[in-house]
């Protein structure tokens, strides 16, 4: 079954929204292990915070190309 138009036109933008929120978090971490005197612990740790930001971005960015695919 096909979504509905309208159904998809007002989630699309919420989604776009919790990438947004979720890319600014990444952008904090990213910065933040910018700072000369972190330990490597701290970078580590970072890092992967930015490795599972960017995976639940590629999902979402998926999920919405998808529904673009099926109500084009």
């Amino acid at each position: 079954m096909d979504p509905d138009p309208n159904e998809t036109n007002e989630l699309i933008p919420k989604l776009f929204y919790l990438m947004t929120v979720r890319l600014e978090d990444a952008a904090g971490a990213a910065a933040e292990g910018q700072g000369a005197h972190l330990d490597n612990s701290t970078r580590s740790a970072l890092a992967d915070r930015l490795r599972q930001t960017g995976h639940e971005v590629a999902i979402v960015a998926e999920a919405v190309s998808r529904l673009l695919e099926r109500t084009s």
